[in-house]
């Protein structure tokens, strides 16, 4: 197979495996939909109430029964408005600072019109699929692209995440975008390559705050290849660099928004966002928060879902197998995704946050049953034979 193929079968997937996410999963739109459709019929160009009605019934479309008749029932039977309380102005511009999904929302609303959404969620399903199966055929083969997609589509803690329409599905995507470009650029060198995971990085950090984040992988990679004294450092400081000025550039132009800071949106969980006081040291807060998660939640959760326990596992073993370093960034990035949760440690919002680092855990997994089986088929089949071959009879016998 060819990479022109590769890149072809990838589009055919993605497309096919969003119709089958989207009609096998429920609810497909949550709350935060509202104030993010909102935002994306305003760069429409509509009226606000025509803003607020269609947000509106996309939520009610395609949200939960139970959610969508909670909400009814608390405007009773007023219309829905989308009216921020004084004082709780830093917690519309948390949406207004995620523009990625909304522009998208709006740029296919003069063809689709209220149907606009499903052409977000459609694209954010067929980009993370492209970027799964065509890139790790370039950097793995076949064999370990199709293993990895096919986990990908059936992996029922990730593919909610994939299609709803919120900017969830779009920010995994890009993730996947920004750990394949990197690997590519470990793996090949070529320039195209750091181009690539330079716009993955501004389009995710423009998506989801954990694109900000991505310059932490390659830092990590970059000192462990220094520590080791391998000569890969060099590319995974280039890729640092590369991911460092278009996350640094999305701040910049935050702040010259206007928008709040890191600390004030470090206030967001102990103000119930923003409709209490601030409190006096967030940091203090949210770290006392880490601390009651990671031993009351964390360690008991894992040891109550075995098989997720048992899947990260062997992800993690099936990214060293290969003793190849463009696998670095697939395993650096799941400690930097569990640092975007404990950032923001919120209990209910576990699976939906830590989504991104099931794209490493495929891409392990694949690996421990392509390579992993190949290195040590002959040892299995060597023990084999010794525990079914029949026991030497004694030479008096």
């Amino acid at each position: 197979m060819t990479a022109r193929k590769a890149l072809g079968l990838g589009l055919v997937i993605g497309a096919v495996g969003w119709v089958l996410l989207w009609m096998g999963t429920t609810p497909r739109a949550g709350w935060d939909s509202l104030v993010y459709h909102k935002l994306a019929f305003e760069s429409a160009g509509l009226a606000p109430d025509e803003q607020d009605a269609m947000s509106w019934d996309v939520f009610a479309r395609y949200g939960s029964l139970a959610l969508v008749g909670y909400v009814r029932e608390s405007l009773d039977g007023q219309a829905w408005h989308f009216d921020v309380a004084p004082g709780q102005e830093r917690w519309e511009a948390q949406y207004r600072m995620r523009p990625a999904y909304p522009a998208l929302v709006g740029a296919a609303f003069p063809i689709l019109g209220e149907r606009s959404p499903l052409a977000a969620s459609a694209a954010a399903v067929v980009l993370f699929f492209v970027t799964t199966f065509a890139g790790l055929f370039l950097l793995a083969g076949q064999r370990v692209a199709a293993i990895a997609t096919v986990l990908g589509l059936a992996n029922v803690l990730l593919t909610p995440w994939l299609v709803i329409l919120t900017p969830d599905g779009l920010g995994v995507s890009l993730w996947a975008v920004i750990l394949t470009t990197g690997a590519l650029w470990i793996s090949q060198g070529r320039p195209i390559w750091l181009l690539a995971l330079v716009l993955g990085v501004m389009a995710a950090a423009l998506t989801r705050p954990l694109g900000l984040l991505a310059p932490l992988v390659f830092g990590i990679c970059a000192i462990a290849a220094l520590a080791v004294r391998a000569t890969q450092w060099r590319r995974f400081a280039a890729a640092t660099l590369a991911a460092a000025i278009p996350a640094a550039l999305v701040l910049w132009l935050f702040s010259a928004a206007g928008f709040p800071g890191f600390l004030d949106l470090l206030q967001d969980l102990p103000t119930e966002h923003f409709t209490r006081p601030d409190v006096a040291d967030p940091v203090g807060w949210i770290v006392s928060r880490d601390v009651a998660l990671l031993t009351q939640m964390m360690p008991l959760g894992l040891l109550g879902r075995p098989l997720v326990l048992a899947l990260l596992i062997g992800g993690a073993v099936g990214l060293v197998t290969p003793r190849a370093w463009w696998t670095a960034p697939f395993l650096a990035a799941l400690p930097v995704v569990l640092v975007s949760f404990l950032l923001h440690p919120e209990a209910t919002q576990l699976d939906r946050t830590l989504a991104p680092a099931w794209i490493s855990i495929h891409t392990g997994l694949a690996l421990l049953v392509v390579v992993g089986a190949v290195r040590w088929r002959s040892r299995v089949m060597a023990a084999a034979d010794r525990f079914t071959q029949p026991p030497v009879q004694g030479a008096g016998t």
